[in-house]
């Protein structure tokens, strides 16, 4: 017995290092495949070890993370989905009147979009999450909201930069251009960064999540998701609070609520009207994402004073 202690321990200390090797090993190699298969494989392990490794289609290859919690899914379904930084994160505005926006935020002056992710597709229409088709991704919402501002004549820009060419930067490269387009253009009064989500790993689940039905055709729809990592991003809640209830005022289901993050800025610190909105997902199509951008950009006009 004294005997095979020591090969004991020492069979748990190679299974120990060995899961660490492949770990690393792995962290390396996924993102090089990644760049050259819009499936990524490695996601496959997160069946099989769901509390270990994860696959996000927002990210560029694919992560390692220990989440002992998602072992809870195993036996509590519900669990499944939710990350202890989730549980104090995730705030949804009770539905009600909407709010005067004159109260909140002197309307005066223009909307700046954005992309941070300017890649973000859809893949039903462009057969990959990410493209470099921009007539494919969500920079062709950014010219649809555009041209309904425009038709509303609200003053606006786009922005169409490339700024997720390497992904983990996108943020960095992206605040150039926020700072850029706030300095040619101090009146800005919304600085919009553009995205799509990435949520689901099928179509059936994905879609569920990010479709709604809106006068009997399928729509994008919309998240605002707000950083909590600044001091004033009240500020930003406000605004992002006042167009979901405008949302819902008009288009009851459009809106999934506001997303609250603490881990990054995204840029919005830099503007006390600067808010990040996802338009659908990427299992949604184009065309259904244009119609939910098309809507939204509605809602920017009646929060604009324009038309009801």
């Amino acid at each position: 017995m004294a005997k095979s202690k020591p090969k004991k321990i020492l069979w748990i200390l190679v299974t120990f290092l060995s899961f660490i090797l492949f770990a690393i090993t792995s962290n390396f190699l996924a993102p090089l495949a990644a760049k050259h298969n819009t499936l990524n494989p490695y996601y496959l392990l997160s069946w099989g070890a769901p509390a270990v490794f994860y696959e996000d289609v927002d990210e560029i290859g694919a992560s390692f993370k220990l989440e002992p919690w998602r072992l809870l899914g195993l036996q509590l379904p519900a669990f499944a989905s939710i990350s202890p930084e989730d549980w104090q994160e995730v705030t949804w505005p009770s539905p009600g009147k909407p709010t005067n926006p004159a109260a909140t935020l002197p309307l005066q002056g223009g909307v700046a979009i954005y992309h941070s992710h300017a890649s973000e597709a859809f893949v039903p229409s462009s057969r990959e999450a990410r493209s470099e088709n921009f007539s494919l991704t969500v920079v062709k919402l950014g010219q649809v909201i555009s041209h309904v501002l425009e038709d509303s004549n609200i003053p606006v820009i786009h922005d169409s930069k490339y700024h997720d060419q390497v992904y983990n930067k996108s943020y960095v490269e992206s605040r150039k251009t926020a700072l850029a387009i706030l300095e040619s253009a101090p009146d800005t009064c919304l600085l919009i960064d553009v995205h799509r989500d990435g949520v689901g790993k099928t179509a059936e689940a994905g879609r569920e999540v990010t479709t709604a039905t809106v006068n009997s055709r399928p729509a994008g729809k919309i998240m605002f998701v707000i950083s909590s990592a600044h001091e004033n991003w009240q500020k930003n809640n406000r605004i992002a609070n006042d167009l979901h209830n405008l949302l819902e005022d008009k288009y009851p289901g459009l809106s999934r609520g506001i997303l609250i993050r603490l881990n990054s800025t995204y840029n919005q610190d830099l503007h006390p009207g600067a808010i990040l909105v996802e338009i659908g997902g990427h299992w949604n199509s184009l065309e259904e994402a244009i119609y939910g951008a098309e809507l939204f950009a509605d809602i920017l006009a009646v929060y604009f004073g324009g038309a009801q």
